[in-house]
């Protein structure tokens, strides 16, 4: 007799003479891949509310383990972890969190250490740990590697649990919450969309696929190629203010959902600056100190013209009404 095991079961089996072990073990991973695959062609995507906090952090719902606790994630394309704050975690105190109790009968935490490390010295860091995670408290779970944070520091006031990262490719140990809903065979493919709101509308996200009322032709979608695997950066080749060639140079750009500001290098910026300039008639800018962060305070005449960035053939345009606000008084 001879026992294999998969992730899943354990099965016995009397071996024929002219079969081994290693046959046995890659025939029943062969049937248990096939029905992951069908699960998989069956599957279709799934769309997710995300609530848009004051243009500056996008948050849905997840529930985790055997209890099936509702927890609110941050979901950031600029990091590759999921990572929650546990209950034991006394520098988990920012506003409003809800610390995770996890459940022994599906939390397996490991030896292993993972690190979520942000800008400016954040960081969240805790063991890393198998347990399921559902979209819904009534959906499939997936089992996956998440970050039990334990300690957190200068995390600041995220309006969430814990962070849900979506960035291409995982972090060491970790697993990718998009790759492993594929993987286990309940969405169709390993892709998402987003779908970005103004403050006070629902966003949303599109998991396994994209909104096929908002883009009912595949033909419409422009692909972009990434600069590297690990995070979403794209090369660009021309900045444009309006009609004007601002930077011929070229360089990097990253899409980022968990920043609300648009960076981008001295030069260009001081390129925009003398066009808005232009369009005030010659009154003078000002820069003023708001939170560490230079604010350019112009006097708000005329329309202001869209930034253009080409990538790759393709032109995508930066709304005025989006990086020019009213700041009262005359001035934008």
């Amino acid at each position: 007799m001879v026992a294999a095991t998969t992730a899943k079961k354990l099965n016995v089996y009397r071996k024929p003479e002219d079969r081994s072990p290693t046959f046995i073990i890659r025939d029943m991973m062969k049937i248990e891949s096939d029905a992951i695959a069908q699960k998989r062609d069956e599957s279709t995507p799934i769309k997710i509310t995300l609530q848009n906090n004051q243009d500056a952090a996008y948050t849905g719902k997840l529930s985790l383990g055997g209890n099936k606790e509702e927890h609110t994630f941050f979901f950031d394309t600029g990091s590759p972890w999921l990572w929650v704050a546990l209950d034991d975690c006394t520098s988990c105190n920012w506003p409003g969190v809800n610390p995770y109790t996890p459940d022994s009968s599906t939390n397996k935490p490991s030896s292993k250490v993972g690190n979520a490390t942000y800008v400016d010295g954040q960081f969240a860091t805790g063991n890393i740990a198998t347990d399921e995670v559902r979209i819904t408290a009534d959906s499939e779970p997936i089992t996956m590697n998440i970050i039990g944070v334990s300690e957190a520091h200068d995390i600041g006031n995220i309006p969430a649990d814990g962070i849900l990262g979506l960035a291409p490719s995982p972090a060491k140990n970790t697993d990718l919450f998009v790759t492993q809903l594929h993987k286990q065979g309940l969405i169709p493919d390993d892709m998402f969309g987003l779908e970005i709101k103004p403050n006070g509308q629902d966003s949303f996200i599109t998991l396994g696929g994209y909104d096929t009322e908002r883009v009912p032709d595949p033909k419409e979608i422009k692909w972009i190629n990434l600069y590297n695997k690990d995070s979403w950066w794209t090369e660009f080749r021309h900045v444009y203010y309006g009609d004007t060639i601002l930077s011929s140079k070229g360089g990097l750009v990253v899409f980022d959902s968990g920043t609300s500001i648009t960076t981008m290098s001295e030069n260009i910026l001081y390129a925009i600056i003398n066009g808005f300039y232009t369009k005030t008639e010659g009154q003078s800018c000002t820069i003023k100190q708001f939170q560490g962060l230079d604010l350019w305070h112009c006097p708000c005449i005329g329309n202001f013209d869209d930034i253009g960035i080409s990538m790759n053939g393709y032109m995508a345009f930066l709304n005025s009404d989006l990086i020019i606000k009213d700041a009262g008084q005359g001035e934008c």
